[in-house]
């Protein structure tokens, strides 16, 4: 009896192992194997085999640690890669564990004017809108990039700061905006989340921080001296 049930304990636990073992990687939304995942900041991520590219360049890229290549990280085999349906066509960030697309799109005003206006979608079969870009209240249009999103990226799992140009959102994980920065100039040349605050640069190259409970920004003192 007692022989009768080990053999039987031994085989479950083979078919339990072979189960694990014959399981099949799952394929993310590139077209690659396994989850993807954030460097620091969430521009540059990877999956088991690629790292992808979506930081300073006109169409996502992928590297293959394997195959030492880089090509376009557009997995239909039909695609142009030339127009905005191609998923390469599109800058992207890993925030909190899912993939964010974010999109700059024409669209026309009520006036006939065109201008570029910014969204956000979370990645899937059917990739849905969670954000549109909001211009702080009473702020020139003509100070910005139009309305558009420049690029992205995530500060931890807490906050995505957005970057149109002359100021930046800090939206929290519910894509609600927690914080507005104006004065920042049209590019920033980079965010810092230490603690409860963030540092940046303003449109006067001073080194700012701004006080995440207040919501506040104030000059940095740095041994004594404001820069």
């Amino acid at each position: 009896m007692k022989k009768t049930a080990l053999i039987l304990i031994t085989a479950i636990i083979l078919a339990g192992l072979c189960g694990c073992k014959n399981k099949p990687v799952e394929e993310n939304y590139f077209g690659g194997e396994g989850e993807l995942k954030a460097f620091d900041g969430g521009y540059y991520f990877f999956d088991n085999n690629n790292i992808y590219s979506s930081f300073g360049y006109s169409t996502l890229t992928k590297y293959n640690k394997s195959t030492n290549t880089l090509s376009v990280a557009c997995n239909d085999p039909t695609c142009s890669h030339e127009n905005s349906r191609c998923k390469a066509q599109a800058d992207y960030c890993v925030f909190n564990g899912e993939l964010i697309k974010i999109r700059d799109e024409i669209v026309r005003n009520s006036d006939g004017t065109y201008m570029s206006q910014g969204y956000l979608y979370l990645c899937g079969e059917d990739d849905k809108q969670v954000y549109k870009n909001e211009l702080p209240e009473d702020y020139d249009l003509d100070d910005t990039h139009d309305n558009q999103i420049g690029f992205a990226f995530a500060l931890g799992d807490d906050y995505l700061v957005l970057f149109p140009g002359g100021y930046f959102n800090v939206l929290d994980t519910d894509f609600n905006i927690a914080y507005t920065v104006i004065g920042t100039g049209s590019y920033l040349g980079g965010v810092y989340y230490m603690g409860n605050e963030i540092y940046y640069i303003d449109n006067l190259y001073r080194l700012m921080k701004l006080d995440m409970e207040s919501g506040e920004p104030s000059l940095v003192d740095i041994n004594g001296m404001k820069i």
